[in-house]
């Protein structure tokens, strides 16, 4: 109606082949007549007031074609045509108001009903501006409503975009993308083009996410080397360099790996020096140990070399001392046996003296027994006087033994 076009493309899309979608919209001819035959009859039921005392009524009227056409206002507007088709409701209603305010100016000067007219011109006019107030307000608060719907979409299929590159990549490496959605839709009226400049923004965002992966993915091979080393264990700071350019990425990994390597050798080194010196040091211990021990054998031989020649020593003076004793007991034997002979002489000659000058008698019954007691002491020179006395004791008990028996 507008355009005079004869057909309309209508497309819807994700930012992907798959995701479009195209529909065809041509005019429906009839509706078109009723459209504009409505538009005809709103245009003739404004007021209109002829002639110089005549006053052509059709407030009545009016207001029904006005309420009606209020209640058939579309208040929830979904397109560009549905807000294009409120701010007109918004400009007719407009018109009427000032239709009104016109034909109540004119009719001042008549004098045929004017306060009824005036009343009913108020009630209209009231009923006017009140909806296109309503209206101008409703066409704001959808629109911001529909931009806030649009971008809290537009950050929903990222959302979820970037959490499937992240099922992907296998753990959450991808940066948070709010992508420029705010920005790109700044200063647009249309619905429309906000959907379009959306989409165009939500596409180049999801392009940009979809080579972040990429990198992240590349990056992540290039953690284990032609070797088949991995140095995963030097990246816990991944999800922060994971988005470096692959080569920037790759000389990091290259250092990170090579003062590894670096710091492993040292350690390597360290640990082999290490076990070098506790080796030194348990060989010069074993050596040390086994000097000692050849000492301690050089001594106990030494100790028993002279603990031998100690004991044959020792074992000489005993023989030797063995030999003086039995010499000596074979010297006393004489001596003894000498003694005894001549002990057992002077008892003899002794008791037979007594004997005869006494009749101690037992006296030389026990010169035997008086005899082998000396000779099994050693009384030397004392032997003669401890003859005696044991003579004397003899007699001794002889005398008291005869003065009893008497």
């Amino acid at each position: 109606m507008v355009s005079g076009a004869e057909s309309c493309l209508f497309t819807i899309s994700d930012g992907t082949r798959e995701g479009t979608m195209h529909a065809w919209y041509k005019p429906n001819q009839d509706l078109r007549k009723r459209i504009i035959a409505g538009w005809k009859q709103f245009k003739e039921d404004v007021i209109q007031v002829q002639g110089s005392i005549a006053l052509i009524d059709n407030l009545d009227v009016f207001g029904g074609m006005l309420t009606e056409y209020i209640a058939r206002i579309n208040k929830k507007p979904e397109t560009d045509q549905d807000f294009a088709n409120l701010e007109a409701s918004i400009k007719t209603l407009k018109r009427a108001e000032e239709e009104l305010d016109a034909a109540e100016n004119s009719a001042l000067g008549q004098a045929v009903s004017i306060d009824n007219m005036r009343k009913t011109v108020a009630l209209y006019r009231s009923m006017a501006r009140d909806n296109r107030l309503l209206i101008e307000k409703l066409v704001k608060a959808e629109k911001d409503n529909r931009r806030g719907e649009i971008l809290t979409s537009a950050k929903l299929k990222m959302f979820d975009h970037t959490a499937n590159l992240n099922r992907r990549l296998g753990g959450n490496w991808m940066p948070v993308h709010q992508g420029n959605f705010a920005e790109s839709i700044k200063g647009l009226k249309s619905i429309d083009s906000m959907r379009e400049k959306i989409d165009n923004a939500l596409r180049d965002a999801m392009f940009e996410a979809n080579m972040i992966a990429d990198r992240i993915e590349a990056n992540g091979k290039a953690l284990t080397d032609a070797q088949g080393n991995n140095w995963n264990f030097l990246f816990h700071d991944f999800g922060q360099v994971c988005t470096k350019p692959e080569e920037d990425f790759a000389a990091l990994v290259a250092m990170r790996s090579g003062q590894h390597r670096a710091e492993n050798e040292k350690r390597q080194e360290a640990e082999r020096a290490r076990i070098r010196a506790e080796e030194q040091a348990k060989a010069e211990r074993e050596a040390q140990a086994k000097a000692l021990a050849e000492a301690d054998r050089i001594r106990a031989e030494e100790r028993a070399k002279a603990q031998a020649e100690q004991d044959a020593r020792d074992a000489e003076t005993a023989r030797q001392r063995l030999i003086e004793q039995e010499r000596q007991a074979k010297e006393r034997a004489e001596y003894a046996a000498q003694i005894k002979a001549s002990a057992e002489q002077k008892i003899a000659e002794a008791n037979a003296h007594d004997a005869m000058q006494h009749g101690f008698g037992p006296v030389i019954e026990h010169q035997e027994d008086i005899a082998a007691f000396i000779a099994s002491r050693d009384f030397k020179t004392e032997a003669s006087k401890v003859r005696a006395i044991l003579v004397e004791y003899e007699k001794f008990k002889a005398a008291r033994g005869m003065r009893k028996a008497a």
